[in-house]
């Protein structure tokens, strides 16, 4: 994140403060609200509510930041570290760089190789054009070659269906007898062949129905509070227990944010999520790119996880801002804040305090 914000800095009072407070921003702020005061009331508020606090913070500050010029630093920025990254994952196959988890022989930088293989599948939507333009169309090839390498050692089948779709989207102009096919078509197309893939090992996809089937008894059960956020883990092994429930010897997630959002704040908190992503498919229709990074996100969530996966939540977060600041066509009510230096600068300032506190509390709380 201290990277990102070091590319797409700029002066203060260059910045145009008076952004547009669209419907997609509206509806998130209004999940933190509901996620933080579901904490405060149930006196349970711990790292979760934090982190959407934080997410909130780092959706509105993108959002704030956000230009024209700004978003091209940004897409360098996101195709820089996502290099980086899948360096480290080849390094790792080579037997040049040890692995975070013993369990696997390509992890990147994070111990779950599937945090990295979808952080990289998602930053292909930044793979539009070479790092550097004087290094032309070869180093281009080049380097989403290595990037696509990457995801293909890290064998995380949700990632192969993320990148299929992106890929396919952002150059079916140009691939022969695909540039006629629309997202859905495409979509379509990536999803049965997701089909087949998750049918190769039946023994983990049988495994995780089995844990959505037990997940939807336990919002049955708590369907208008839930159980309370960050308390997944402990209420659904507990409630199969107590219930004599098939299910795997101790789970952690449902591999599902809208089954895990729906047992730990009930059915509020999704009609907010998914309020949230049917206003960004509604906003986004005339942007096929924009629509493929936003139904890339929803298959994250139904087959994966994409909340917990830190950096695929906060690039999905940075990219959806990125697109709403380009978006000029709908119009929306602009907020009061000033455009003058002399209140921009104090105003900038102090939200990087806070976004920097805010920081500093999450490392407390995961340390303590």
């Amino acid at each position: 994140m201290i990277l990102l914000f070091l590319f797409t800095a700029v002066s203060p009072g260059q910045l145009d403060l008076s952004f547009r407070i669209s419907g997609p921003l509206y509806i998130f702020l209004a999940l933190t609200a509901y996620i933080t005061f579901h904490g405060l009331l149930h006196h349970n508020f711990n790292l979760t509510h934090y982190y959407w606090l934080a997410a909130a913070a780092l959706l509105l500050t993108v959002r704030w930041t956000a230009s024209i010029d700004g978003s091209r630093s940004l897409h360098r920025a996101i195709m820089l570290i996502s290099l980086i990254e899948s360096f480290v994952v080849i390094f790792q196959w080579l037997g040049l760089s040890p692995t975070m988890n013993e369990q696997f022989a390509t992890t990147g930088t994070w111990a779950n190789p599937n945090v990295t293989a979808m952080f990289l599948a998602l930053s292909l939507f930044s793979q539009r054009r070479p790092l550097s333009k004087r290094f032309g169309k070869t180093a281009f090839i080049i380097q989403l070659s290595v990037i696509l390498s990457a995801i293909l050692l890290l064998q995380c089948r949700t990632a192969y269906i993320i990148a299929a779709v992106i890929l396919l989207e952002s150059y079916r102009q140009v691939l022969p007898g695909v540039a006629k096919l629309s997202i859905v078509r495409t979509l379509a197309i990536v999803l049965f062949a997701g089909y087949l893939a998750f049918g190769f090992k039946t023994t983990s996809t049988g495994g995780r129905i089995q844990i959505w089937k037990n997940s939807l008894q336990l919002i049955y059960a708590n369907p208008v509070t839930g159980v309370g956020f960050g308390q997944f883990e402990k209420e659904y092994n507990a409630f199969v227990a107590a219930h004599n429930l098939p299910s795997a010897d101790h789970v952690y997630m449902p591999y599902n944010d809208f089954l895990e959002l729906g047992v730990e704040g009930g059915l509020f908190a999704l009609v907010l999520w998914a309020a949230f992503l049917v206003v960004l498919i509604r906003r986004f229709k005339n942007d096929s790119k924009a629509l493929a990074l936003v139904l890339s996100y929803i298959i994250i969530q139904l087959t994966n996880f994409g909340f917990q996966a830190i950096p695929v939540f906060g690039l999905f977060l940075i990219y959806t801002a990125s697109c709403l600041s380009d978006d000029k066509r709908v119009k929306d009510r602009r907020s009061a804040i000033p455009r003058s230096p002399g209140v921009s600068r104090p105003a900038f300032a102090i939200a990087i305090l806070l976004g920097l506190l805010l920081c500093a509390r999450l490392f407390v709380i995961a340390n303590g």
